[in-house]
């Protein structure tokens, strides 16, 4: 048990950092860009949770894949992630939670299959 907690946390520490800055620096920095309009920075808020995130997701999850093969721990781990983001955003962003989980999943089997094929 104790190697599978060392693999699972401490050697893939990397991507839940990459992670953690996407889910809680990136959308902060929002408030730091500067706008005229209030309805201007709900936008750009929403830009980077619907589109943004996600984006950085794929890719990490791809990534993933193709080192380490797929492993259904790490889409668990955004979605936990995710969840403790919550917290700050409320229970309204549960619903992206859901899609951050099925994006990760989709990451990981296009990363699985260029993996197993050698693309």
């Amino acid at each position: 048990m104790e190697e599978i907690l060392k693999k699972v946390f401490i050697e893939k520490y990397k991507y839940s950092i990459v992670i953690a800055i996407s889910y809680y620096i990136l959308p902060f920095l929002v408030y730091i860009v500067p706008v005229e309009d209030p309805f201007d920075r709900a936008i750009l808020f929403a830009y980077i949770v619907i589109a943004v995130i996600p984006l950085i997701l794929l890719v990490l999850s791809i990534i993933f894949a193709v080192r380490n093969g797929f492993h259904w721990y790490f889409s668990f781990r955004i979605f936990i992630l995710c969840l403790a983001y919550m917290l700050f955003t409320g229970i309204s962003i549960l619903m992206f939670c859901a899609g951050y989980f099925i994006v990760s999943v989709i990451g990981q089997c296009i990363g699985a299959f260029i993996r197993d094929h050698k693309l």
